[in-house]
């Protein structure tokens, strides 16, 4: 009688964890139906058969998975489609193998249109602890229900030995694979609040940043901070009396030094908490070049077109004459609400996935005290431009026109 019962519970287990498979494949097939564009691009990039051919086979691949996960819930033909099922994740696996050891990393797109904010190589990562998870289904229904062209060895062990299989280690191994689900479910999710948490924290130092600029301003006669010699970039470039061209690894270039000893200007004055304004890699930056206790540099930047004219910034060449290099004003600024003053150039780390090239997601503050988020790559407003002295060629530092320019 005992043994009877627990050939019912192992048996209502194996109906449980069938009908489990066949709807994460079925859930697999549909998340790959609504990123089709992206998956035919893994196929392409694991096999160069060209894109329409890859097409033909991502779709090939929807319909296979589709039909299989009815096939497991169904219930047809249980040995062959168990172990159908496990062959897939195998090959499956195996690929999110290649796609996390390649040189050139894709990202799986595991989780369809909810985008993990982490790299290929993490999406990889994750997809193989969820499919290792079901590995261990996979495999437990194949010894169970026996492959196609055997008899179940579960089930002809309990009738050599005359006694029923221990039900114990099924049931931790069922506790194992719904924790390592839930486990890989989670992870791209936690990733994504730690992310966005990264994101209003950086939204929220640009404004507090903006704050203290306009305090700046308004105790030095509209002027933005400005270290350097109005008419020679090529002079000294003090900051709070340090001249860092002298220092032992001096040798920053005039817009550079602008774009990131600038804060310098705002503490203690205008800037209590300095700490929010830097990281362990600007401080050992800092550290390493030497600098007194009242210079630092900060991955924050100010945009160059505090370091020049607004005619300094608007042809394809730069012009020749040098009393346009100077410190800019409030005046300078034509569009406050559409021209960025401040770019967190580290926000583009937790912003967009490794290896992505068609965007370049940004923090950056607005002259009239806003923040938000701005694509470098496909800047909407004025192109930037190419400028000796250091600068940087990217919207919001270069931008055409300078302060009187638009970036959004």
């Amino acid at each position: 009688m005992l043994r009877r019962a627990t050939d019912d519970r192992t048996d209502l287990l194996a109906i449980w964890l069938r009908v489990f498979l066949g709807v994460v494949f079925l859930t697999a097939a549909v998340i790959k139906s609504f990123t089709v564009t992206h998956f035919t691009l893994v196929i392409e990039h694991l096999f160069p058969i060209g894109l329409p051919f890859a097409g033909f086979v991502a779709h090939c691949v929807v319909l296979g998975e589709a039909f299989l996960g009815g096939l497991l819930i169904a219930g047809v033909k249980e040995r062959v489609t168990i172990f159908v099922s496990l062959v897939t994740l195998v090959v499956l696996s195996l690929t999110l193998i290649y796609l996390r050891i390649s040189p050139s990393p894709l990202s799986c797109g595991c989780f369809g249109l909810v985008k993990s904010s982490m790299g290929p190589r993490e999406d990889a990562a994750v997809g193989l602890i969820r499919n290792g998870a079901l590995l261990i289904v996979n495999g437990w229904l194949v010894v169970r229900h026996g492959l196609p062209f055997g008899s179940s060895f579960l089930k002809s062990r309990e009738r050599s030995r005359g006694a029923p299989a221990g039900f114990t280690l099924i049931e931790t191994l069922v506790v194992i694979v719904i924790v390592s689900v839930i486990i890989a479910i989670s992870i791209p999710v936690l990733g994504r609040a730690r992310n966005q948490a990264r994101v209003s924290a950086s939204l929220a130092t640009l404004q507090q940043l903006a704050v203290a600029i306009e305090m700046y301003t308004t105790s030095s006669k509209e002027s933005f901070p400005y270290v350097g010699a109005p008419g020679n970039p090529l002079g000294p470039i003090v900051v709070n009396g340090y001249d860092i061209k002298t220092g032992p690894f001096g040798g920053l270039s005039y817009f550079r030094a602008n774009a990131r000893l600038w804060i310098s200007l705002l503490y203690p004055s205008h800037l209590t908490n300095r700490q929010s304004v830097t990281n362990e890699s600007t401080r050992g930056s800092d550290a390493s070049s030497e600098y007194p206790d009242g210079v630092f540099s900060s991955d924050i930047f100010l945009a160059h077109g505090c370091s020049a004219a607004p005619r300094y910034w608007d042809g394809d060449d730069a012009p020749i004459d040098d009393t346009l290099i100077r410190g800019s004003t409030l005046a300078d600024v034509r569009f406050p609400a559409q021209k960025g003053l401040t770019w967190d150039s580290s926000s583009g780390k937790y912003l967009n996935k490794e290896g992505s090239i068609a965007t370049a997601f940004s923090t950056a503050g607005r002259a009239d005290g806003s923040a938000g988020l701005i694509d470098m790559a496909n800047p909407t407003g004025d192109a930037p431009v190419n400028r000796p002295y250091g600068a940087f060629v990217v919207p919001i530092m270069s931008t055409r026109y300078g302060l009187a320019g638009r970036d959004f």
